[in-house]
């Protein structure tokens, strides 16, 4: 069977190596949207403007930690890159899916997961240069300077298994190399590594007085970091 529904969790699998996985809005949805919207606009008036810009970004991983800058073929780079394009110009692809809903039927499911898979290949296919985005990374190797990162990954990992009483195998554990992208002067994002590099990163890049004001991305990703180390309220009781 093409699509499995089980404890709000799709599956769909159009292809024998191709499974995508969705989990409904009630299993990932820890916040309801206007107690969110009460926190952000609580921490706005805590926070204050202290932005830094994209190259001085760069800049200040380059003094924090060994990078490995990526090739124009990284197939993690070139993920990324397809990502910005259908999140900025998807509108302007051949494939168009459709927006996803938990109440589609199952065949309306596998078309939009084809349509979807088809538009990440044409976007892959795409120069982002063709649509003015500038973008590299770097990944970070496993050497004894970033050692800090790597252990918070592990830890990360035993808190997990802990929480839901899982075994750990940390023999058989391989952890990925941390990466980080940029976007011209405009974004920055940061796959793995866990919390301590994306504490030390975002903490840097900071806020402009915009972000505030338009509750950004960057302002809400900027606001969790501080929550999470205790400098900014918490967002459910159970945090308290």
């Amino acid at each position: 069977m093409a699509v499995k529904r089980k404890k709000g969790v799709i599956q769909i699998q159009t292809a024998p190596n191709r499974c995508m996985a969705i989990a409904g809005m009630e299993q990932i949805r820890k916040v309801e949207p206007q107690d969110y919207a009460c926190w952000l606009a609580c921490c706005a008036e805590l926070v204050q403007p202290c932005a830094h810009t994209i190259s001085e970004v760069e800049e200040y991983l380059h003094t924090l930690c060994d990078l490995r800058r990526l090739p124009p073929e990284d197939v993690h780079l070139c993920n990324f890159k397809a990502q910005r394009i259908i999140s900025k110009f998807g509108e302007q692809l051949t494939h168009r899916p459709p927006e996803f809903s938990p109440e589609m039927t199952d065949a309306q499911l596998e078309a939009w997961e084809q349509e979807t898979f088809a538009q990440r290949q044409e976007a892959m296919q795409i120069p982002p240069e063709r649509f003015g985005l500038i973008i590299w990374g770097y990944a970070l190797p496993k050497t004894t300077r970033n050692a800090p990162f790597y252990a918070d990954v592990l830890q990360q990992y035993r808190n997990n298994c802990q929480r839901f009483g899982r075994e750990t195998h940390e023999a058989q554990l391989v952890i990925p190399e941390p990466l980080v992208f940029f976007e011209g002067e405009e974004n920055i994002s940061v796959n793995g590594g866990g919390d301590l590099l994306i504490q030390q990163i975002y903490r840097y890049y900071g806020i402009s007085e915009q972000d505030i004001i338009q509750r950004s991305p960057r302002f809400r990703i900027y606001c969790d970091c501080l929550r999470k180390a205790g400098e900014l309220p918490p967002l459910t009781e159970g945090e308290r």
